[in-house]
């Protein structure tokens, strides 16, 4: 074990990998503070009378017709909650904030997938590294939490006022959290230009990029946001004026794939809520159930026209960042060399390709996902006994008896979220290996649609 630890730090590809994966644990962390997701704690949802109900119909208390319905509408609220109203600001703010970490989440199961495809780590190895790596986000999680629950109570005990140090809490992380992935960009840009040789340098492109985002952060906190945009651009210039590849991908992982992700994001979640609120209302039967399932298949045909728009948006950016490029004589990026090598090896090779391509079909894997699993829960061992308890009277609540047995049967129920991600996958997996027997050029006629697209700028298209 020893030696397949010390493996995960010295090994260039997975030393990266090691630090990538914790900084990404951060900034997620940071994110989830920043960004108010609504309250749906267990305990939470014990003190209302319709949570309790739902959570009732979840362990059998109802038909798992019903049960879908009703959980996929939970979803809805939540999400309604969170991103408020479809093709909003704030839902395009929400937006930026998931496909801002994504790729470089991607990146981490990039690596890890070619590492155990070209047998430079083992499947224990890996293990190994998900457990750490989950033990690391639960110890970064509760630091964070304990940290600032004490200064809000020092802040608070000489006479400062709560929501203040709640302000200034939320301005300090936010601060941190755009030096974090400063951090991660040019980590990522760095490796990707060839500019490091092994894991010590690409902790130093870690360093440097800290400190570039930490002199930022001070400089807009002094200098406020019209200086702050001026200093952006001369530092931009002076990037265009010296660099070479890493200022391409430093550009790319940190301004052009967020932007371009998350607008197609915004149309994909849109689009599915919009979907999902056309099966509200639907009876048991042979109509209702063709209406939930008409409703289903065009989330994900939704999300596969959409994948087509982002085969256009994602080249054509890149075209217009290499035309800038070649205004300040630097080398272009390649991405037609990733693209085709996409086409070849989709699941190895080309996995950060292909992720970037399917996240239009998160939305639409997300609510099958709790739908499925709200459906499955009704299998959890004790589950129909502890929904018994649970009374039709919005008045009567769970006795301190009936408490602890129905709380661990819904914790003991969340599990069947592994089996419901499982069967999703597994019916994109069947989607995808049966277009692969009928020979359909699905990954070529994406590469056509990004060639064509951009013909404006090579002159290329494979289809004239």
């Amino acid at each position: 074990m020893h030696g397949s630890g010390l493996s995960l730090v010295v090994w260039q590809g997975w030393g990266v990998l090691s630090v990538m994966a914790l900084l990404t644990a951060l900034l997620a962390i940071l994110l989830a503070w920043l960004l108010p997701f609504p309250d749906r704690s267990l305990n939470h949802q014990l003190t209302r009378f319709k949570d309790r109900v739902a959570l009732r119909n979840r362990l059998g208390g109802a038909p798992a017709f019903h049960t879908y319905l009703q959980t996929v509408h939970r979803f809805s609220e939540w999400l309604a909650e969170w991103f408020g109203t479809a093709f909003s600001v704030q839902a395009f703010e929400r937006c930026v904030a998931i496909a801002f970490i994504f790729p470089i989440a991607l990146f981490v199961v990039n690596l890890a997938a070619n590492g155990i495809t070209r047998d430079r780590i083992s499947l224990f190895q890996l293990a190994l590294f998900i457990l750490v790596f989950a033990v690391l986000c639960y110890v970064i999680a509760v630091a964070f939490g304990n940290l600032l629950a004490i200064i809000r109570h020092v802040w608070t005990r000489f006479g400062g006022d709560g929501d203040l140090a709640q302000m200034i809490s939320r301005v300090l992380l936010g601060a941190f959290a755009i030096m974090v992935a400063f951090t991660i960009a040019f980590a990522i840009a760095a490796t990707f230009s060839g500019q490091v040789s092994n894991a010590s340098s690409v902790l130093g492109s870690m360093a440097g990029g800290f400190a570039l985002a930490f002199a930022l952060a001070v400089a807009f906190a002094l200098a406020g946001a019209v200086l702050f945009s001026v200093a952006i651009a001369i530092l931009a210039g002076v990037a265009l004026a010296f660099a070479s590849d890493f200022t391409l991908l430093l550009f790319l992982f940190f301004v052009l794939l967020p932007v371009v992700n998350a607008s197609v994001d915004w149309l994909s979640w849109g689009a599915t809520r919009f979907l999902m609120e056309r099966m509200e209302g639907a009876e048991f039967g042979l109509n209702g159930g063709l209406r939930v399932a008409g409703a289903g298949l065009g989330t994900f045909a939704s999300g596969a026209g959409l994948m087509v728009l982002l085969a256009v948006l994602l080249p054509n950016a890149l075209e217009l960042l290499n035309t800038l490029f070649g205004l300040a004589k630097l080398p272009p990026f390649n991405w037609q060399a990733m693209a085709q090598r996409a086409v070849g090896a989709p699941w190895t090779d080309g996995l950060f390709v292909t992720g970037m391509l399917m996240t239009p079909l998160v939305p639409a894997s997300s609510h099958l996902i709790v739908g499925l699993a709200g459906v499955l829960s009704r299998f959890t061992p004790g589950g129909r006994a502890a929904a018994e308890v649970v009374s039709d009277h919005p008045e009567v609540g769970l006795s301190a008896a009936e408490l602890p047995p129905f709380t661990r049967a819904v914790i003991i129920s969340r599990a069947w979220y592994l089996a419901a991600a499982a069967i999703t996958i597994g019916v994109i997996a069947l989607a995808n290996l049966i277009v692969s027997l009928t020979h359909a050029p699905v990954a070529h006629f994406l590469f056509g649609v990004a060639q064509c697209s951009t013909v404006w700028s090579h002159g290329q298209c494979v289809w004239f």
